[in-house]
């Protein structure tokens, strides 16, 4: 994985800034996210061995487990990076890629912080921070996920919930 020549932060930019938008494949969702405009459009890019082989996509998963793990304290992301950092580490965490339960509890925290403050997003909160503490031990992280599924839980009338959940704090 060394030994291969990935290109720099600033390779991949300048790439998704040309080459993205002007197929019209994918919109512009921050400096470093696109979104594909049609959910076949990403089956068909899925599917598409052209330049990842299953050897190449094991090694990419594992690569972004990394990432994941680098990224996972950050809290300068903006909601959209937030949201897809924490789908991300699920994802990669459910397949084996990311083991560190830490840094999947902390590239949450970030996305649950932006959910919050929406009140219509607070199942999808619960959602979240179930699927984290089910996988999760706990750590500092992990209290902060369950901090937080409190608070959720406070704002749909589930006092007793909530109380369930800061007695673990």
């Amino acid at each position: 994985l060394e030994a291969i020549d990935w290109p720099t932060a600033d390779e991949i930019r300048a790439a998704l800034d040309t080459d993205a938008d002007a197929y019209s494949w994918v919109r512009t969702v921050s400096d470093l996210l696109r979104v594909f405009h049609e959910p076949d459009q990403l089956v068909v890019a899925a599917d598409d061995d052209t330049f990842l082989v299953a050897e190449d996509r094991v090694e990419v998963r594992a690569a972004l487990a990394v990432a994941v793990g680098a990224l996972s304290g950050e809290e300068s992301l903006a909601g959209d990076e937030a949201l897809h950092l924490a789908e991300m580490a699920l994802v990669l965490h459910a397949e084996g890629f990311l083991t560190d339960q830490e840094a999947l509890a902390r590239a949450t925290l970030p996305a649950l912080d932006v959910l919050l403050d929406q009140p219509r997003e607070t199942r999808r909160v619960l959602s979240l921070a179930d699927a984290v503490l089910a996988a999760a031990a706990d750590g500092p992280a992990e209290l902060a996920v369950r901090r937080r599924r409190a608070t959720a839980r406070l704002n749909l009338g589930d006092a007793v919930g909530a109380v369930e959940d800061s007695i673990h704090l």
